[in-house]
């Protein structure tokens, strides 16, 4: 009788399980994302490495085919519960939309802060700064394996 062996702890040509490519992968992005917050934000330091992962998540996007035509590609539909939960997000997206703006044109800051503001003070800390910007490479990272 054969046993039967998970996909996933198989090891690669490199020798790494898919478990240990995601540790890999892992401590790669939280080590990128502790050089990229080591400065004030606003700077080109920071714009620098805040821009490689975007210009890595567009390569890897029309490498998977996003520019191709429309008759290249199945057709997009949303109906049933789909249409409903699509329509959902795009009020909660535009009511949030339309009260960070209302806010961010409102003075006094300290009066009406806006997100970021708030975000501010907890950004302070480097810890802190360091797992939000891993966090960021992290959804990044899901939404562009998503099939």
């Amino acid at each position: 009788m054969a046993v039967k062996t998970s996909s996933r702890s198989k090891p690669d040509s490199a020798g790494l399980s898919r478990p240990g490519q995601i540790a890999l992968l892992a401590g790669v992005a939280l080590a990128y994302s502790a050089v990229a917050v080591a400065t004030e934000p606003w700077n080109w330091y920071s714009r620098v490495f805040t821009a490689i992962p975007g210009f890595a998540a567009v390569w890897y996007a029309v490498k998977r085919g996003w520019h191709r035509s429309a008759e290249e590609r199945s057709a997009f539909r949303v109906d049933g519960p789909g249409a409903m939960s699509l329509m959902v997000w795009t009020l909660l997206v535009t009511l949030t939309a339309s009260w960070v703006l209302a806010i961010f044109f409102s003075h006094p800051r300290e009066v009406y802060p806006t997100l970021s503001h708030l975000m501010n003070i907890v950004f302070e800390n480097y810890p802190l700064r360091v797992g939000g910007f891993f966090a960021w490479l992290a959804l990044g990272w899901y939404l562009l394996r998503r099939r």
